[in-house]
């Protein structure tokens, strides 16, 4: 998988740093941008400055709203999970360009999106290296008016046409040979359009083969049945799943 990559880092500068895009980025008079052009809207404090930030949203770290061009954007920095975050937060061994988190979440979101899977349209991503170390942010366009499918279940459901859709969506995921390791309720998002889209690409690679493909909806199903032991009126049930899965082996 191929990304644009251009090394803007400034003579003598302690770190190196690339921008990562599916394809040159243009301005609005069509020249194409050099990577420099970019690189303010990859830092929170520039944001602030200029009160380009919509709104913010916290995870892990902050994630960050805002318009770019004629689309808002979600900014996220990527962060260590589980016991090694409290020693390392936010530092990954670099190991090449195309080896980073950021690449390759990027590369997969946009063989996804050419592919016809709906997933939030790829922008830009960044990485700065120093020494065996490096950091990286990823840019990728909002998905408007939208809630979480497991908000939805917690609520008042959604039609058998939903959950068609949802099992539509995950066989063009799975069409398109990718695995996503994190496949779950939390991860499919619903439009006030009645769209489906996934969400969450750090964790999925392309895969050779059929054989993975029932154990990753297995592991969706897990995560639907999880939710429904955890909440007495979550709207999943059996006859739901069958929809999905109907969908999914059409």
């Amino acid at each position: 998988m191929n990304l644009d990559v251009q090394k803007v880092s400034a003579i003598g500068a302690k770190y190196q740093t690339y921008l990562l895009t599916p394809s040159p980025l243009k301005d609005s008079f069509g020249e194409v941008m050099h990577g420099k052009d970019m690189l303010d809207y990859f830092a929170p404090d520039y944001l602030k400055k200029h009160k380009l930030i919509n709104r913010t949203a916290e995870g892990r770290g902050t994630v960050y709203f805002f318009n770019f061009g004629d689309i808002e954007v979600v900014l996220r920095h990527y962060y260590r999970g589980g016991l090694i975050a409290k020693l390392v937060k936010d530092k990954f061994v670099f190991a090449g360009i195309q080896n980073t988190r950021a690449f390759r979440e990027l590369a997969i979101l946009e063989h996804l999106h050419k592919k016809g899977v709906n997933v939030p349209r790829p922008i830009a991503a960044k990485v700065r290296v120093l020494g065996l170390s490096y950091q990286c942010d990823i840019m990728t366009e909002l998905i408007a008016d939208a809630k979480e499918l497991h908000e939805c279940l917690l609520d008042k459901g959604v039609t058998e046409d939903i959950w068609h859709k949802v099992g539509e969506e995950i066989k063009k995921l799975h069409s398109a040979q990718a695995c996503h390791y994190d496949l779950n309720v939390k991860n499919v998002l619903i439009t006030k359009r009645n769209e489906v889209v996934l969400l969450d690409f750090d964790s999925c690679e392309l895969k050779q083969g059929e054989s993975w493909k029932s154990k990753n909806i297995d592991r969706f199903k897990r995560s639907l049945r999880k939710q429904a032991a955890k909440y007495e009126n979550y709207a999943f049930s059996e006859d739901k799943w069958a929809i999905l899965l109907n969908a999914y082996s059409d």
